[in-house]
């Protein structure tokens, strides 16, 4: 008895049977196959376990929708072109590391959210312009060293909690690879409070700057 195949439903012809027709389902089995190849029929539920896909177009839904089992793409995979529509889950499964992102416009939805650091006790602390643009030292030192390394473009919101009004705290500011200029010409006083200090580095064609300047306490 003539049989089909599963997936694409090609004629099997009898064995040593289908007399005057084996050979047409033959042929008719090699078209549909050359269509498969050929890309004029969807090949559909195929596994690719290993091999080069080269020069043709994806299109349509990658993955497999198992939030348990997700497809990844190996760190070592390098994608050029352009994406029509990028979209995170989230936090913190949609997360985004160590990439540049280079854009003539950028339109951000809803604003940039980053995370606050904040630091640990201790009469040496590094503000660094990669960590966070929002840092917060809760315990000052009564002989803080506050070392800033930043590179060009970054900045720094800095709030830093002190509780004794009659004794403020001696700061030493040490920039890092770079000069420093206060906004007023001297670095601020610390109150009693939460003080805020921005701080930013700049290119004024003499080498790395970073600007800083006391807002004021805030209550």
């Amino acid at each position: 008895m003539t049989g089909t195949t599963k997936n694409y439903g090609l004629v099997k012809p009898t064995v040593g049977g289908s007399e005057n027709e084996w050979g047409g389902n033959l042929n008719d089995d090699l078209d549909d196959i050359d269509k498969l190849l050929g890309g004029d029929l969807p090949v559909n539920g195929i596994n690719i376990e290993s091999g080069t896909i080269d020069g043709g177009a994806i299109t349509g839904e990658i993955g497999n929708g198992d939030s348990e089992n997700p497809t990844t793409i190996n760190p070592e995979t390098v994608i050029s072109g352009k994406v029509k529509e990028l979209i995170g889950l989230k936090d913190p499964d949609g997360v985004i590391k160590e990439c540049d992102i280079e854009a003539r416009n950028l339109t951000v939805v809803n604003g940039v959210t980053e995370t606050q650091y904040t630091f640990g006790s201790g009469n040496n602390a590094d503000v660094l312009g990669s960590k966070s643009s929002v840092q917060y030292m809760p315990i000052v030192d009564p002989a803080q060293t506050i070392k800033l390394t930043m590179d060009y473009g970054q900045s720094v919101t800095l709030v830093l909690n002190w509780t004794d009004a009659n004794n403020p705290p001696a700061i030493s500011w040490e920039p890092q690879s770079a000069s420093l200029l206060w906004v007023g010409g001297g670095s601020p006083n610390i109150n009693a409070g939460k003080n805020v200090i921005q701080l930013w580095c700049m290119d004024f064609g003499t080498g790395k700057t970073i600007c800083g300047a006391y807002t004021g306490v805030v209550s």
